[in-house]
């Protein structure tokens, strides 16, 4: 997590790390946030998983490896899924909000590690103190799912935006931090 004010630097330092990893045969993806009251569930996950099936020369190598049901909750993400893949149909809403989340979860995860097989994967998600609960609540997930794996993931957030009931609290501002989480904080 690179933390610091406005105008610091933060995206810049994070277009600079992109530009060394590409030349280093590392696959990158870029999401962002949109500032809050217009930032929509999973925004800049659903914009990292948009970028990857443009990047796919045939959507099929990634996305059609998935399980129906992982590929039929990503349908309720992405609609243009549904005419790529028009024999899977999005599974029926039947269930509890967290269990809709977890299958969510599990979708995005499955296709991030499927990228993650021929190249390393370099995700980098900009101005996270705006995301949404739904995107805090996967990063947190994946942090932890993604630890074999050869991704990293990369994010900037403005800390004056963070205050004690900020849901990047639990990462950023905890007294025991995660072993799988870094912090760098640029100042002027």
């Amino acid at each position: 997590l690179i933390g610091g004010e406005a105008g610091i630097g933060k995206t810049e330092l994070a277009k600079q790390l992109l530009r060394y990893v590409r030349n280093k045969n590392v696959k990158t993806l870029w999401g962002a946030c949109s500032e809050i009251g217009v930032s929509s569930p999973y925004q800049p996950w659903i914009e990292i998983l948009r970028e990857a099936l443009e990047i796919e020369e045939d959507s099929y190598t990634i996305f059609g490896k998935l399980p129906a049901l992982s590929l039929g909750e990503l349908m309720k993400l992405m609609p243009e899924l549904v005419a790529r893949f028009p024999n899977v149909q999005p599974p029926s809403p039947l269930l509890q909000p967290e269990h809709e989340h977890t299958r969510i979860f599990e979708a995005i995860t499955q296709v991030l590690k499927l990228l993650s097989q021929a190249e390393p994967l370099f995700i980098f998600i900009d101005d996270l103190q705006w995301a949404d609960e739904s995107s805090i609540q996967y990063l947190k997930h994946l942090a932890h799912a993604i630890f074999e794996n050869r991704i990293l993931l990369v994010c900037a957030h403005r800390l004056e935006e963070i205050d004690e009931h900020h849901p990047l609290i639990d990462l950023i501002g905890s007294p025991e931090p995660d072993e799988l989480v870094r912090q760098i904080r640029l100042r002027p």
